[in-house]
């Protein structure tokens, strides 16, 4: 039979704790190194160069739907833009019979 110990008959402990002071700085310095890497990390200039050409390619192309994980992203002044260029496109689109040319805008 296999028994579990729950406790110490004598409750006082007179050793210090070194093995939890160990695991203690290593988790302080693992956080230091992991914080510091990610301060020289290129991820933040990667993640505005993404942005940017998204928000280049939404204002080329203001027909398109932004998707819903996209958009909660969006701040006051690119919602601004956006509407800016959609409003522009909706004012340089050809009207429906007027133009003999394919056009990949549907009819008003």
């Amino acid at each position: 039979m296999l028994f579990i110990p729950v406790g110490l008959d004598k409750t006082e402990v007179r050793r210090i704790p070194w093995v939890s002071f160990a695991l203690i700085g290593v988790n302080i310095l693992v956080f230091v190194s992991l914080w510091m890497s990610s301060l020289q990390s290129p991820v933040r200039e990667e993640l505005s160069e993404k942005a940017g050409a998204i928000a280049q390619y939404l204002g080329q192309r203001p027909y398109l739907k932004v998707p819903y994980e996209l958009e909660q992203y969006l701040d006051a002044s690119s919602r601004h833009q956006l509407e800016d260029a959609r409003a522009a496109a909706s004012r340089t689109r050809p009207a429906a019979g007027r133009s003999s040319s394919c056009s990949i805008f549907p009819p008003d």
